[in-house]
């Protein structure tokens, strides 16, 4: 009950909005979606997903996304067209990206890293591995 109290007092809001990051998902497999959501759900961030290249780069216009977990296989523009588009873009180019794709070839991950991914990991996800590099980018 207190719980449901907190969320109705201003102040209460406004701090939460402050203190909570919030991590655009971005991938067209509705189960990988899905498990990043959880998981990042359960480390108390605020989720907001999308299911295309197309959809990705709207979102990260109109939210105040602290990070981005893009896939690269994906319909309409794939990750690495978006981070290309979304280094051209003045609001959104400084926006970081972690590449989650079950790609494992070296050109691949280097094509990332030099399109402007900050890292990549490799699916299946290893939730751990995940947190370390959520929080190396965002502290």
């Amino acid at each position: 009950m207190w719980t449901e109290i907190q969320k109705n007092i201003p102040i209460y809001n406004i701090m939460k909005n402050n203190f909570t990051h919030k991590i655009l998902v971005v991938d067209d497999v509705p189960i990988n979606v899905l498990l990043l959501k959880r998981i990042l759900e359960k480390a108390n961030y605020e989720v907001f997903t999308a299911t295309n290249g197309t959809e990705a780069l709207k979102m990260m216009k109109s939210e105040q996304i602290s990070l981005v977990l893009l896939d690269i296989r994906m319909p309409e523009l794939d990750g690495i067209e978006v981070l290309e588009q979304k280094s051209q873009q003045e609001s959104i180019k400084n926006i970081p990206v972690i590449m989650v794709s079950a790609f494992s070839e070296r050109n691949v991950i280097e094509e990332s890293l030099q399109k402007g991914a900050i890292a990549y990991l490799k699916k299946p996800i290893d939730r751990n591995l995940l947190m370390i590099e959520m929080n190396k980018i965002l502290s």
